[in-house]
């Protein structure tokens, strides 16, 4: 491991020494935030994780829509038993295909996320407190844990404990008993926004409305499963190339208001846990065509310094006309232990 000298030769800095040289703004969050908090949610696919427990017929469905997206295949196999109903054929494997394909899903994401349980709630309350200077927070991510976070942090302030401004989802409108449907982003100060959906934000009838646990002690996993059953599938676009990415996020107003407010934002944008990789090469646009100022990314320090330079390039051309620095990504949030107790 290199020290902090030789960290700072290749422009890579500590967090708290250089978060007073210029203005904070908004956060962007990636896969390097949950890891830290669970690692089990280190995975590169969830349908590449699938497939891994699957038998080789549901594999060769993915392989022939040549998609790693489950809605894709979920909605050919209901296409199928449309069609077979009008032509009064029937193929009793479809519907237990489709089932196996659901339940195969629900199971992946029991795998890799942790249940209430393992959550702890001291975390959640300091990591909140440590989002205090920033303003919208982006994210990659589609667990739960920040939108965990951001009800924290707004329950501090009710309960006097804080006087930061609380967060907003741009959820608002109640459809019914536990879904609240998206309205805007700018009712809020604050806001939590997710780039690329969440398993939790559902869109079936053209509308995306997020489910909300009413019971404190049910798990989310059993309400996605109870919309998956109503053949309601999750927004989020986690899966394929940049292109399909975008392609998925202009077929969704919340995901299109998402990345237009990246695009629209102005000021310090700084990020953590985000690898800046080839399939988001959508957010790198976003942000390129923005009125952002300063990039100020974190830098996972574990590597040889040849390594680091020439991450650090890789990132910096990637934003030629926008002024890039860096930190290092061990200096800003407290993961291990918590730095605030209330």
């Amino acid at each position: 491991m290199l020290s902090q000298n030789e960290l700072s030769d290749v422009g890579i800095f500590d967090w708290q020494t250089m978060k007073d040289s210029f203005e904070v703004s908004d956060i962007l969050i990636g896969n390097g935030f949950s890891i830290n908090l669970w690692p089990s949610l280190r995975y590169d696919s969830l349908c590449e994780l699938f497939c891994s427990q699957s038998v080789a017929e549901i594999v060769d469905l993915f392989k022939n829509f040549n998609t790693t997206n489950f809605e894709v295949v979920l909605s050919g196999l209901n296409n199928a038993e449309i069609v077979n109903s009008v032509l009064g054929s029937v193929n009793s494997d479809i519907p237990k295909i489709k089932q196996r394909v659901k339940d195969g899903l629900i199971h992946t994401i029991q795998t890799t996320h942790p249940e209430a349980k393992d959550i702890r709630d001291v975390m959640l309350r300091s990591l909140a407190k440590e989002l205090e200077p920033f303003s919208d927070v982006y994210t990659t991510n589609y667990d739960v844990y920040l939108y965990k976070i951001i009800l924290a942090n707004n329950t501090l302030v009710d309960l006097g404990l804080e006087n930061f401004s609380q967060f907003g989802d741009g959820f608002y409108t109640e459809l019914s008993k536990g879904k609240l449907s998206f309205d805007d982003f700018d009712y809020k100060p604050r806001n939590l926004i997710y780039l690329h959906g969440s398993l939790f934000m559902f869109n079936p009838s053209g509308s995306t409305y997020k489910i909300r646990k009413i019971d404190g002690n049910l798990e989310y996993i059993k309400l996605i499963k109870i919309e998956l059953d109503n053949n309601n599938f999750p927004v989020y676009v986690a899966e394929g190339t940049a292109e399909e990415k975008y392609i998925s996020i202009n077929e969704n107003y919340y995901l299109r208001s998402a990345l237009n407010k990246l695009k629209s934002r102005k000021g310090n944008l700084v990020t953590f846990g985000f690898s800046f990789g080839k399939s988001d090469r959508h957010i790198v646009e976003a942000i390129n065509s923005s009125k952002t100022d300063t990039i100020v990314a974190s830098v996972w320090p574990n590597r040889s310094m040849k390594d680091l330079q020439r991450e650090t390039s890789r990132v910096n051309n990637l934003f030629p006309n926008k002024s890039v620095q860096f930190f290092d990504s061990r200096t800003l949030f407290s993961f291990d232990t918590p730095k605030f107790f209330y």
